[in-house]
């Protein structure tokens, strides 16, 4: 029997390799490419029910071969494996496949706006402002702009955000009717060939 399960504070997948009582078996080894198919490395506690196991931490997201090892040359395979595959001694080797890490959340945007509430959608056919509102005041003669102070930037007026997020929209919705155009001219001229 296996249980495979991801363990974030190692990074690695914790594996629960375990002989059912019914194997009758005193003592066990287990072998693997994670052990370089040692017979002695990694044992088998009992257990007061008459199973056998271990536990592993193992590399997640891939396939590790194994078997286990009763001494005297006798080998046997863990039949809840998740796979086989033939081996070069004429037998197979069973597989256990460990889940890939979690898929990790995305990072947080990079800027965020500053307004607790958001700015309302203008109704439709009303006007936003005018993008030359919302541009920075020219250079003092000096070098200053305006009254802030050097090195100090204007703060972006919560209308040009907006509209600028629905400029953004508006360009994506234009390409996308040239793209669906384009490809509806497409299949229409292959379809006269």
């Amino acid at each position: 029997m296996l249980h495979a399960a991801f363990d974030p504070a190692s990074g690695r997948c914790s594996v629960e390799f375990r002989l059912p009582p019914e194997v009758n078996a005193e003592r066990a080894w287990l072998a693997g490419d994670f052990n370089d198919w040692s017979t002695t490395a990694t044992p088998l506690a009992r257990h007061d029910d008459g199973s056998l196991s271990v536990t592993l931490q193992l590399e997640p997201g891939r396939s590790h071969r194994f078997r286990y090892y009763f001494g005297d040359g006798r080998w046997e395979n863990d039949w809840a494996a998740d796979a086989y595959v033939d081996n070069h001694h004429g037998g197979a080797d069973s597989v256990v496949v460990t889940p890939p890490p979690p898929a990790s959340s995305p990072p947080e945007p990079l800027t965020r706006r500053a307004d607790p509430e958001p700015e309302p959608a203008p109704e439709v056919g009303s006007a936003w402002p005018d993008v030359a509102e919302s541009e920075p005041e020219a250079a003092e003669p000096d070098g200053s702009a305006g009254a802030t102070e050097p090195g100090v930037p204007e703060p972006v007026p919560a209308g040009c955000v907006a509209m600028s997020r629905w400029r953004n929209l508006a360009v994506m919705g234009v390409v996308l009717v040239g793209v669906v155009a384009l490809r509806g001219r497409h299949r229409s001229g292959r379809r006269r060939h």
